[in-house]
């Protein structure tokens, strides 16, 4: 609902909204989440990761989610690889620090994600 095409959805002759979402708050988005809090006002319940996995739901005497660990596993690149990365990476902040508005932020963040 926060990119630029979902906001066109938000319109006022709604009597009633209800917004559920599992990230309400956008990455490198702010126009996006602005448009989305701005619509459906605040958050009202919040059910967290860790109350998933921890909180027993009464109907199966279980927790909502299945417990797991989380055990990153890191990567190098190889020398080609870092270099693009390194050179799109560049590309990146060149753009959005040069441009003039939030929106052409969002776009270049949008763009290269």
């Amino acid at each position: 609902m926060g990119a630029e095409r979902g906001r066109m959805g938000l319109i006022d002759e709604y009597d009633f909204r209800l917004g559920l979402s599992a990230t309400p708050k956008r990455w490198f988005d702010f126009i996006g989440t602005q448009a989305i809090y701005n619509y459906f006002n605040e958050v009202v319940f919040e059910f967290t990761l860790k109350d998933a996995i921890n909180t027993i739901n009464p109907a199966t005497g279980r927790t909502y989610l299945t417990p797991y660990r989380y055990i990153p596993k890191f990567v190098s690149l190889e020398g080609n690889e870092l270099e693009d990365y390194i050179e799109q990476s560049g590309k990146i902040v060149r753009r959005y620090h040069e441009a003039k508005t939030e929106k052409e932020k969002d776009e270049c963040a949008e763009q290269n994600s």
